[in-house]
């Protein structure tokens, strides 16, 4: 991804050019392709520029409009030709192939701060208002794209890089105790506004941030639909919108002439490359896909590898197995291009961080599936209450009845839900007796353990399983903890390997509409697919092979 940077004195201060020059050039390993900056008074941006997208060949940044707006971003738009008809029926005059950033200031210009409502894709920016002399940031639905910030009496600082904003000379370097508590607890900062850092701040996901010099204000501008469900008469009419999204998520990522995709024997991978290819034998312009597998020869016993090249050889694309056998777990961990802005338990993160600066000898985009489980992984218990809640009893004994015929009796589960009902304390994880008992207390870990653990979106019999992958108690709802879900340690990770390896990392499936359809449609996916015995993901992986196989000229079934 590229690098970002800002500073912003709200009481007038003149900017120092010097220092601004040091954080834009140390973004220089995420923005290989140009290292610019600009300032005007007591404002300044800077950016650090990687071109992942055929519009961003001649895009330089920070860029403009009209002199009166002006903008550093880390973005990647969804659905463009209709955001570009959107913002033309506004009255907006507006190249066809206008940079991402150049569209987010159209929008800007047109509807003001409201206008992330109308953005769709992965996005972390700032934008510089001259004439209400605010300073406007914002950060994508899902939070794919890291935004961090630091307001210290007059001072504002912001970069899509942590690591970044304590190269300030004024930025210290206190810890904030709950964040490490809430990692030695769960494996990561459970708290998605906060930071391992007292005085850096993160922008929560589908969040904008006004400053002006009348001081700080912070929105949320969207929250996963909960209003309503979709309903479908056959299994396979979810499949098929499903796929839809899929395609059309697959396709607003490969704006390039070549792309990788990250290849496991999952179904969530090969399904991936079989769309991807797809849409790129039917697109006006033809993609260089290959695809890349991570294995293991001899330390670990697995078939990774036999799977993966069964997948690439079917879909008729290149595959490089890359061995992290010999990986040294440790190496270069005080490397800034190498360490996580935050801790994270990821003992293979140096094996991936190799593997991605390979693949960015090839190109500068990279597609992966992980994280797909946690959007579309089906519970049975949120939905048996849905149907309860909505008197939908029929329904709830039959599929219930379907649930248990094939999968096994939850005994646990259920004996620790029904003292739930009749109001006895459920069984809680056993708290770690390790912890340093001063710490323990200045940090208040045990209420913070009780906090989540019983927080309603966590299974009482698997909290930690569903904490460590998300983000449950900062948010409101089921849908807000599913979605979280696919966001945390797994897309922190995929972007700093992205950003050492010189690309950008793709989640065509945390696509925010491919993501609502996932929150408003499981529970019918659920109730036909799942009930009836089967998932509803290898049926969509075998309509894109079989589609597949049609477009290489074959017949018959892919499988």
């Amino acid at each position: 991804m590229s690098g970002i940077v800002g500073i912003y004195h709200r009481s007038g201060a003149p900017m120092e050019q010097a220092l601004l020059q040091s954080l834009v050039a140390f973004l220089s390993y995420r923005g290989p392709d140009s290292r610019e900056f600009w300032m005007d008074g007591s404002i300044g941006l800077g950016h650090a520029m990687l071109r992942t997208t055929n519009e961003s060949l001649d895009e330089r940044q920070p860029g403009n409009l009209d002199g009166r707006f002006w903008i550093t971003a880390d973005a990647r738009l969804d659905g463009r030709a209709e955001f570009i008809a959107e913002l033309e029926r506004s009255g907006r005059v507006v190249r066809p192939n206008a940079h991402d950033s150049e569209l987010i200031l159209h929008a800007y210009a047109t509807w003001g701060t409201p206008c992330v409502e109308h953005l769709r894709g992965d996005f972390s920016f700032a934008i510089w208002d001259a004439q209400n002399k605010q300073l406007f940031c914002a950060r994508d639905h899902l939070g794919i794209k890291p935004f961090y910030y630091l307001q210290q009496g007059d001072l504002f600082l912001l970069s899509n890089t942590l690591n970044c904003i304590r190269v300030h000379p004024e930025v210290s370097g206190e810890l904030n105790e709950a964040a490490i508590g809430d990692f030695l607890l769960f494996g990561l900062n459970c708290d998605n506004a906060t930071t391992s850092f007292r005085d850096i701040q993160r922008l929560p996901p589908a969040h904008s941030l006004s400053i002006s010099p009348e001081g700080p204000k912070l929105r949320r501008y969207w929250t996963p639909p909960t209003d309503g469900r979709i309903r479908y008469r056959k299994p396979e009419e979810y499949i098929e919108n499903f796929h839809s999204l899929l395609e059309a998520a697959v396709t607003d990522r490969l704006r390039t002439d070549r792309a990788g995709i990250l290849l496991s024997r999952g179904l969530d991978s090969s399904s991936l490359a079989a769309v991807a290819k797809d849409v790129s034998a039917r697109g006006a312009q033809t993609i260089d896909i290959r695809c890349y597998a991570p294995i293991f020869e001899s330390l670990i016993p697995d078939r990774e590898g036999e799977y993966a090249r069964e997948v690439a050889e079917f879909l008729r694309l290149p595959v490089k197995f890359m061995a992290l056998d010999q990986v040294q777990l440790f190496a270069g961990w005080d490397n800034p291009e190498f360490s996580l802005p935050e801790p994270v338990e990821d003992p293979l993160f140096r094996g991936f961080l190799d593997s991605c600066r390979n693949v960015s000898a090839d190109c500068r985009v990279l597609l992966s599936g992980k994280g797909v489980d946690n959007l579309l992984d089906f519970q049975m218990w949120p939905y048996a209450g849905d149907l309860r809640r909505n008197g939908e009893w029929r329904r709830l004994s039959s599929d219930m009845a379907n649930y248990f015929w094939i999968r096994p009796f939850p005994w646990r589960d259920i004996r620790t839900r029904v003292k739930k009902i009749i109001g006895k304390d459920p069984e809680m994880p056993i708290f770690p007796l390790w912890f340093n008992r001063e710490f323990l207390h200045r940090a208040k870990l045990q209420a913070r353990w009780k906090e989540l653990c019983e927080h309603p979106v966590v299974p009482s019999t698997h909290p930690i399983v569903v904490i460590s992958a998300g983000d449950p108690v900062s948010v409101p709802g089921p849908a807000d903890c599913k979605l979280s879900s696919c966001t945390s340690a797994v897309s922190l990770v995929l972007r700093k390997n992205a950003s050492a390896g010189g690309h950008g990392p793709a989640h065509p499936r945390t696509r925010s509409h491919a993501s609502e359809y996932a929150v408003r449609g499981q529970s019918g996916l659920g109730s036909t697919a799942e009930s009836r015995g089967r998932s509803a993901k290898p049926d969509a992986v075998e309509r894109g092979f079989r589609s597949l196989h049609r477009t290489l000229g074959g017949g018959g079934a892919a499988w």
